[in-house]
């Protein structure tokens, strides 16, 4: 190749990469193809974060519990008292997804013991993730549980 070939190349690289820099807003939140716009979803995940911190529980008693069904309580109780007034817009979504390397089903695992009172949604999630060893991340329609990493 010629260098005034090499160097128009090397430019058109270089203008691609800052452009996708730009519109990135980080891989967690990008929209697939067929998906919503990244902008759509990022704030989706925030009125999910918002939830998070909003609801409050009132009371929470776990004992000798699965974590699948710590969250099903959750997504209960959330509903329950979602403050939101829409109905069909009331509650979390939970999602369990299991490793991929062992393979474990972390929904089985035991949180042993818990008691909380009046106490955000997002701060009752961390201790069942602290409980069972697992961490969580939030999507723009459901919560992920996820194995520690």
């Amino acid at each position: 190749m010629k260098i005034k070939q090499i160097i128009t190349l090397l430019a058109g690289i270089s203008m691609l990469a800052s452009s996708k820099a730009e519109n990135n807003t980080g891989a967690e939140n990008e929209a697939s193809p067929a998906g919503p716009p990244a902008s759509k979803m990022a704030k989706s995940v925030q009125n999910l974060n918002n939830k998070l911190k909003k609801i409050i529980i009132p009371e929470v008693h776990f004992e000798d519990l699965t974590v699948a069904e710590c969250l099903n309580i959750l997504r209960l109780r959330a509903r329950e008292f979602d403050p939101e007034p829409d109905e069909n817009r009331k509650g979390v979504n939970f999602v369990i997804r299991n490793g991929k390397d062992n393979g474990k089903d972390i929904g089985g695992l035991k949180v042993s013991e818990l008691r909380l009172s009046n106490i955000p949604l997002g701060t009752a999630l961390l201790y069942i993730c602290s409980k069972a060893g697992l961490r969580y991340r939030v999507e723009a329609n459901a919560v992920i549980i996820l194995p520690a990493r």
